[in-house]
């Protein structure tokens, strides 16, 4: 005879075991809504070849079938490699103010932003005025506090060719940190014009 079932002996599981199979569960369900987005834009394609071959040359109707998956393939590509422009959004959303046209984005790096809790890092340079500026202005912000940051493999990247010991400031949000445990780091460097930036969204 069977013995009958016990909830304690289900709660009892090991935390590792229960731990693994929430890790199953997840890359499952990652293959599936993957194998979904993937299929609509193949769906959707050859719809649009179906119907712009009544009226147009077969070449034709391919270039028009072909849009769908390239764009969509851009979008997946910049969502796990992100663009310099995402990189100038970052840049607003640490210090508050817009990207300076004299800005060059030197090397760059993010953990998969599309994931929402992610790590990005860039290395900028600016003109010596640029500089300044946004020192100045960080420098006269209370919700930044003199703070060294630790690095993470995104920080690290792009930092190393760098010499830390040549970093004359550096700045944490403390206000961001304490209000959303984000952490919005700016590094600069004692060159007058390369500045390191780096956003933790958790």
């Amino acid at each position: 005879m069977s013995s009958p079932f016990r909830a304690d002996k289900l709660f009892a599981t090991p935390l590792y075991v229960l731990k693994k199979m929430d890790a199953i569960i997840y890359i499952l369900l990652l293959i599936l809504v993957f194998a979904i987005i993937l299929t609509i834009p193949i769906i959707a394609s050859v719809f649009i070849f179906k119907i712009t071959k009544r009226k147009y040359p077969l070449s034709i109707s391919y270039i028009f079938a072909s849009f769908i998956p390239l764009v969509f393939a851009y979008f997946i590509f910049t969502a796990f490699y992100p663009n310099d422009e995402f990189y100038k959004y970052e840049f607003k959303t640490i210090t508050k103010m817009d990207f300076p046209n004299s800005g060059k984005i030197i090397k760059k790096d993010a953990s998969y932003p599309i994931s929402g809790d992610y790590c990005s890092s860039a290395l900028i340079e600016f003109k010596k005025n640029d500089y300044d500026i946004i020192l100045s202005k960080i420098q006269n912000n209370t919700s930044f506090a003199s703070n060294n940051y630790s690095g993470s493999a995104q920080f690290n990247y792009v930092t190393k060719e760098l010499d830390l010991q040549q970093l004359k400031y550096q700045y944490v949000d403390s206000l961001e940190y304490v209000t959303n445990a984000n952490m919005h780091y700016i590094g600069f460097m004692n060159d007058g014009k390369t500045i390191i930036i780096h956003l933790a969204n958790e």
